[in-house]
C-alpha cells in the first residue's frame, strides 16, 4: 500500500487560603500553620513585584483566597497540583465546604464541594490522582464550567476558555501548552477572570481574549480555524446547519471504489500581515499567493508583503493510495475532496477585508 505525502493547496504551589493555613510541597502534602492578616489586607512579598501576574496575585490576597509564604514569598511560578487548585477556586466561589479539611485527604471535602457545585465531575481525570500537578486543558474545564458553561465534547473546553478570556497562550503565537502544568500565578490569573466573569463583567474579559489562542484552540477542536478568524461569520454551506459544519467526521472521503482514500488534516485561515499567526509557518517560504485585497485578486510574495489585512486560506489534506487508477489527477481529487469534507468548493470563494 502506497502511502502519498500530505498535499497542501492554498487561496485559502501551594495555595494559602483563608483561615490560615497552606499546603507546602514535600513527602505528600500536608497543611502546616500560617501567620493570619487583617481581613482584605495586602501583604507585601518580595518575588511578586514586577512579574506579570503581580495584579492577578495582589487581587487575589486581597479575597483572601490565597495568601504568601511565611519568609515572604509567594512562589508565582511554583506548580499547582490538583487539589491545591480546586481549593483555591472552592475558596474564591465561596462554595460550601463541609467535611474534614486536615489530614491525608484534606482535599476531598473541597472536591466535593467542587462537583456539588458543577465545576467538576468525577470522571474528569483519566489517571493520576488529586497530587498530580494540575494541566492546563484540566483547569480550562473547570474554568468553563465555573463561568457558567458546558459541553459534552472534550476537545472543546479550551476553546470555550480561550474564546471567554478566561485562558490565554503563553507565547506571542498562543501557543495553548495544552498538556503543560499549572502555576500558582496562572492559577490565581484565571480564577480571578472566573470571577469577574460571575460579577458580571463577562464581555469585559471576552475583549481581552488571545486572538492567536482562539485560533489555535479552534483548530484542536474541529481542525480549522474559520470562526474564530472570520469572527463567527461561517461561509454559507447550502443550509448546512452550522453545529454540523467542520466536524473531523466528515473531514473524510473516498474515491475509485475504496482505492484511494483522503482525510483533511486541517483548513486553515492565515493573516499573512500578523507576524505571529500560529499557522503561517505552514505556507512555503518564498512562494508566491494569490490572495484577494480590497476585492482585488493580486499575487503577492507573503514575505514581502505591505500592511492591510490579506489572508491565504490553506487546506492541508492526506491522501492514501491503495491501488494507482488510469489518468489520476492529485491535484483535482484533493479539490474534490475539499469540497466534500469541508462542505463548499474553495475554489468559488474569496475572502477579503
Amino acid at each position: 500500500m502506497n502511502k502519498m505525502g500530505k498535499w497542501a493547496a492554498g487561496i485559502a504551589a501551594a495555595a494559602l487560603l483563608a483561615g490560615g493555613s497552606a499546603v507546602f510541597y514535600g513527602e505528600g502534602v500536608k497543611t502546616v500553620a500560617a501567620a493570619s492578616a487583617p481581613a482584605g489586607a495586602v501583604i507585601e512579598l518580595r518575588d511578586i513585584g514586577g512579574h506579570w501576574a503581580e495584579s492577578a496575585i495582589r487581587g487575589a490576597i486581597s479575597k483572601q483566597y490565597v495568601d504568601g509564604y511565611q519568609d515572604g514569598t509567594f512562589l508565582p511560578d511554583r506548580q499547582v497540583s490538583r487539589a491545591e487548585f480546586v481549593k483555591m477556586a472552592a475558596a474564591a466561589l465561596k462554595l460550601t465546604v463541609s467535611g474534614n479539611t486536615t489530614g491525608s485527604d484534606w482535599y476531598q471535602a473541597y472536591v466535593n464541594a467542587a462537583v456539588g457545585a458543577g465545576v467538576h465531575k468525577w470522571s474528569d481525570f483519566a489517571s493520576g490522582d488529586w497530587s498530580t500537578p494540575m494541566k492546563r486543558s484540566e483547569m480550562s474545564r473547570m474554568a468553563v464550567r465555573a463561568a457558567g458553561q458546558d459541553t459534552e465534547d472534550d476537545l472543546e473546553w479550551m476553546y470555550l476558555a480561550t474564546k471567554a478570556g478566561l485562558i490565554q497562550g503563553v507565547d506571542a503565537t498562543g501557543n495553548l501548552d495544552v498538556d503543560g502544568t499549572t502555576t500558582r500565578a496562572q492559577a490565581v490569573t484565571i480564577i480571578e477572570r472566573i470571577l469577574a466573569v460571575k460579577e458580571g463583567r463577562g464581555e469585559e474579559v471576552a475583549k481581552q481574549a488571545d486572538k492567536r489562542a482562539v485560533s489555535r484552540a479552534e483548530v484542536l477542536w474541529h481542525k480549522t480555524n474559520l470562526e474564530s478568524m472570520l469572527d463567527g461569520d461561517y461561509i454559507d454551506v447550502a443550509g448546512t446547519p452550522e453545529k454540523d459544519r467542520f466536524q473531523p467526521k466528515r473531514m473524510v472521503a473516498e474515491a475509485y471504489n475504496g482505492n484511494i482514500k483522503g482525510w483533511g488534516e486541517g483548513l486553515f485561515i492565515i493573516d499573512l500581515d500578523d507576524s505571529n499567526d500560529p499557522y503561517k509557518h505552514l505556507l512555503a517560504e518564498g512562494k508566491v499567493y494569490s490572495v484577494t485585497r480590497n476585492n482585488d485578486s493580486v499575487n503577492t510574495s507573503y514575505l514581502e508583503l505591505p500592511n492591510g489585512n490579506a489572508y491565504v486560506v490553506l487546506s492541508v489534506s492526506t491522501v492514501q493510495m491503495i491501488k494507482n487508477p488510469d489518468d489520476f489527477d492529485l491535484k483535482f481529487l484533493g479539490t474534490s475532496y475539499l469540497s466534500t469534507m469541508f462542505g463548499f468548493n474553495y475554489d468559488s470563494e474569496t475572502l477579503h477585508n
